[in-house]
């Protein structure tokens, strides 16, 4: 195949760079099929009143191309996109910027109406791939089980079968603390927080999982 000619639809610039001077040249553009997902693992010890927390990010990439040894920043938030323009883009984009300073996990700041999460290490997300990379970690953080039955008001007014037994389904919640002193302290993106609990064997059970709306620092997560 000659050279000239491509076998995809190809973007080709064409500069004009007149004099000695070396020019630096960024491009950026919006690609879609990239999507990331926040996932959560809450492990509760035995006495059900601390855990260890772990966050990760489930990248997506089905753009069409590679992004080898690349800068990583995730928006957290529903971005507002053309429906009709763009139909398939997801709402939560993968932003591939240059370098950052090297740092054990994310870094998150505000930016807009939304909260941005910098990775702090290069990473390559290939054509085709699903990764994850660690978001936060929180090791002893604090529990405390309860336990909740949503009845509703009628239940306990009902003139013709005074005092009959109710069977409501009993949920089972543990309240987790957002802040610095039980080792988090960062918004947490909404996702899926799936728990497992020790048993008396030292081995690990799964026990629930349940999805968790955008939380700020300091916020209680359920």
């Amino acid at each position: 195949m000659p050279a000239s000619l491509f076998s995809a639809p190809t973007l080709i610039w064409m500069v004009d760079n007149e004099g000695p001077a070396k020019q630096r040249v960024e491009t950026s553009y919006l690609a879609s099929k990239l999507a990331w997902t926040a996932d959560y693992v809450l492990t509760v010890r035995k006495d059900d009143r601390a855990g260890d927390l772990d966050g990760w990010v489930t990248l997506t990439n089905h753009s069409g191309t590679s992004f080898p040894n690349a800068s990583l920043q995730l928006v957290a938030g529903n971005i507002n996109r053309v429906r009709d323009a763009m139909k398939n883009v997801m709402a939560e984009q993968v932003a591939m910027r240059a370098a950052a300073a090297p740092a054990p996990m994310m870094r998150e700041e505000s930016f807009s109406e939304y909260h941005l999460y910098t990775l702090g290490r290069k990473t390559t997300i290939n054509h085709q791939q699903t990764k994850q990379v660690s978001m936060l970690e929180g090791d002893g953080v604090p529990v405390q089980k309860r336990y909740v039955v949503d009845g509703n008001a009628y239940y306990y007014r009902n003139a013709a079968h005074p005092g009959s037994p109710l069977k409501d389904d009993v949920r089972g919640l543990l309240p987790v603390q957002d802040e610095a002193k039980g080792g988090l302290g960062m918004p947490m993106p909404a996702g899926t927080v799936r728990v497992y609990q020790e048993d008396a064997n030292g081995g690990v059970q799964f026990v629930g999982e349940d999805r968790i709306d955008h939380t700020p620092k300091t916020r209680r997560s359920t």
